[in-house]
């Protein structure tokens, strides 16, 4: 759990310095930005952003800023303040993490259900035989491309789980060719996800898959969305179009502050009145670029304006601000493959 912690306080702080002191603007301006490339120099070289290759595309990135939006040197700024509060995670970090959506939020509740049912027993090799049964009419689905994100997360998941490789299937496995269960054993279908940004995709998915129709199959079939992360948008989103039938129960959540650009943002917190930062400059300056890339509006701040500051050894999702993955006709920092 100190892991866990640890790894929330990194999220919970966002990693925002308040710069500002009494100096003229010009050495201000020197020491803040020499102070941000430490600090990513610092980040790329540690644990939290091993695998990210930060360093080696870090000077291309840096030369897409270059005055097309305003002064180079106030869009430099701003891009370097963002990117100094970025959140990566790496293939050890999401491990981590699977494992805790696994001891935490699969392996836990049914331990603590057992027990309840049995006056509280405190036998554990009952508590186990129970445990083991339950835990074989579980399947686990990925959501996504399997050739894509959905392969990587659930080759982590096993990695991260003592599972076997047969409790994870592929949705379009759930059913044969006259349209029966493939699996009417089967208690609990869990999906597993890396984030759900705007929800549009796993309600998406949840369709194409007739995943609700496992219910009208059996109304006893419990149905489970477990992902790493998950904004509260995409969280009301997705019960809402799924009538409530399923589940949701990210790791952690993402509220309103996780947005870059909104009122209550995390990253922008600290700053005060200054020349070269701000929350309004700094969504001016991203936009503008994103749609000079051909972003329509609402995708110009990630998908359907999501505004996310995040991306995985894996991928970097789309809802993250495109600036930060867009290679065509930009020098990329994290690289982002499409998931369609």
């Amino acid at each position: 759990m100190l892991f866990q912690e640890n790894i929330l306080l990194y999220l919970k702080r966002g990693l925002i310095m308040n710069y500002f002191e009494d100096e003229s603007e010009e050495v201000k301006y020197e020491k803040e930005y020499h102070y941000l490339e430490s600090k990513i120099k610092i980040l790329s070289q540690s644990f939290l952003w091993n695998g990210s290759e930060v360093s080696e595309r870090l000077q291309d990135w840096q030369s897409n800023f270059n005055g097309q939006v305003k002064d180079s040197k106030i869009e430099l700024h701003n891009a370097m303040f963002l990117l100094s509060q970025f959140m990566f995670f790496n293939d050890k970090t999401i491990r981590n993490f699977l494992q805790s959506i696994y001891k935490d939020l699969i392996v836990k509740p049914i331990i603590d259900s057992i027990r309840r049912n049995n006056e509280n027993t405190i036998d554990l090799t009952f508590i186990q035989e129970n445990l083991n049964t339950k835990l074989s009419l579980i399947k686990f689905i990925p959501i996504g491309k399997i050739s894509g994100s959905g392969a990587m997360i659930s080759y982590l998941f096993r990695q991260a789980t003592d599972i076997s490789e047969e409790q994870v299937i592929l949705a379009s496995d759930l059913y044969n060719s006259s349209g029966n269960l493939n699996f009417p054993e089967i208690e609990h279908y869990i999906l597993i996800d890396d984030l759900a940004g705007s929800g549009t995709q796993v309600c998406d998915f949840v369709t194409k898959h007739k995943i609700l129709n496992l219910k009208i199959e059996n109304k006893h079939i419990q149905i489970s969305y477990l992902p790493i992360f998950s904004t509260s948008i995409a969280i009301e989103k997705i019960k809402k179009s799924t009538f409530h039938q399923i589940y949701v129960n990210p790791l952690f959540e993402l509220d309103e502050s996780y947005q870059v650009y909104s009122q209550k943002s995390r990253y922008f917190s600290n700053v005060k009145k200054h020349k070269y930062i701000g929350r309004l400059m700094s969504k001016y300056i991203f936009k503008k670029y994103a749609k000079n890339l051909n972003f329509i509006e609402e995708n110009s701040l990630g998908y359907s304006n999501t505004q996310l500051m995040l991306a995985f050894s894996h991928n970097t999702p789309d809802n993250t601000l495109p600036l930060f993955w867009e290679d065509s006709k930009w020098n990329a920092i994290f690289k982002r493959y499409n998931k369609k």
